[in-house]
């Protein structure tokens, strides 16, 4: 569920840096992980839109999510609606 844009966008963080994003995600307390994301994003990235961040952080733990072999498939879709409900809190 993309964010539309208002203007091109300005993140340019590689495939490593989203992989790596996930990890930081994964690793703990999501909600707390994602605060912080938040915040380094806008400081490296002053001219960011909200959309972008929002757009980047669910690239970056969707697939976390979907390696989850535990989880069922109904799970793994309330975990990320749950994650991404969390994250627009956060953001807005």
């Amino acid at each position: 569920m993309p964010q539309p844009l208002a203007r091109p966008g300005v993140l340019k963080e590689t495939p490593a840096e989203i992989d790596n994003a996930g990890g930081m995600l994964s690793s703990g307390d999501a909600g707390q992980q994602t605060q912080a994301m938040i915040t380094d994003l806008r400081n490296r990235y002053p001219k960011v839109e909200n959309a972008e961040i929002v757009n980047y952080i669910i690239t970056a733990y969707c697939p976390v999510i979907a390696r989850t072999v535990a989880l069922s498939e109904a799970e793994k879709k309330a975990k990320m609606d749950q994650f991404v409900r969390q994250l627009m809190q956060k953001i807005y």
